[in-house]
Formats: C-alpha cells, structure tokens, sequence
C-alpha cells in the first residue's frame, strides 16, 4: 500500500528559460512479511522523499537545453534499502 503526495510548478524566466521545481512524498507498507535468516519476520516500510529542480532552455523552435538536479531521501526499517542521493542531469533534448 503507498499512500503519497506531490507539488509540482513551472514558471518561464525570460522568454527562454523556464523554471520547474518538483516536491514528493510517499509512505509504502508491502503486504507480505519478510523473512530473514535470523528468522525474524517483519513487514516492510518506506518513507520516500525527492526535491527536484529543473532549469529549460529553448535553444530554437525544435531544441532546448535541460539541467535537472533531484535529491532522494528512502528511509526504511530495513537497512538495505535505506538510501539518499544527488542525481544530475544534463542534456539536449528536441521534442517530437
């Protein structure tokens, strides 16, 4: 079961760029117990956040230019998936 909520916007900055902040967070509770060597059997529970910032630019009418930066926060009561990371992005991208 994952029960989550997002905030998400876009605003231009000039007539080129535009700017595209990015907010989630979501709990997840796994139906099935997890057994482990020891014999302990537990279920499973996550609580994931992201904050992400995007920055476009139109390049012309067919390309623009994308900085992405996201910062992941997955807390659980297992160990192993226990994480955090900084994920960036650069790119060129042309819109079909």
């Amino acid at each position: 079961m994952r029960h989550g909520l997002w905030v998400a916007g876009s605003w231009p900055i000039r007539a080129v760029w535009r700017l595209e902040p990015l907010a989630l967070y979501y709990r997840s509770r796994y139906a099935d117990p997890d057994v482990r060597a020891g014999g302990l059997v537990q279920t499973r529970e996550d609580r994931h956040a992201e904050l992400s910032v995007r920055l476009k630019r139109r390049l012309s009418a067919n390309w623009q230019l994308i900085a992405d930066y996201t910062y992941v926060d997955n807390d659980s009561n297992f160990m192993q998936f226990t994480y955090s990371q900084h994920l960036f992005l650069l790119g060129l991208a042309r819109p079909l």
